[in-house]
């Protein structure tokens, strides 16, 4: 089964999230995701959610993907 994530990143560090950015397209890869958007500009339509920087990925299957916290 397919999953699309959403990563909503509150950039606090530059040097670090230059680092990040660099390390990511691997790992999706490794993990058989694929980016379908990331930056711009985003429209909230409801609700008071302000996001910063944004990030859109589909992995096609779930079970590749691993587990956090």
């Amino acid at each position: 089964m397919a999953a699309y994530f959403i990563a909503d990143v509150d950039v606090t560090d530059s040097a670090m999230f230059e680092e990040y950015k660099r390390e990511v397209p691997a790992t999706e890869q490794r993990y058989g995701g694929k980016y379908l958007g990331r930056g711009g500009t985003a429209t909230v339509l409801e609700g008071d959610w302000k996001p910063h920087r944004l990030g859109l990925s589909r992995h096609s299957d779930i079970r590749r993907r691993p587990r956090r916290g």
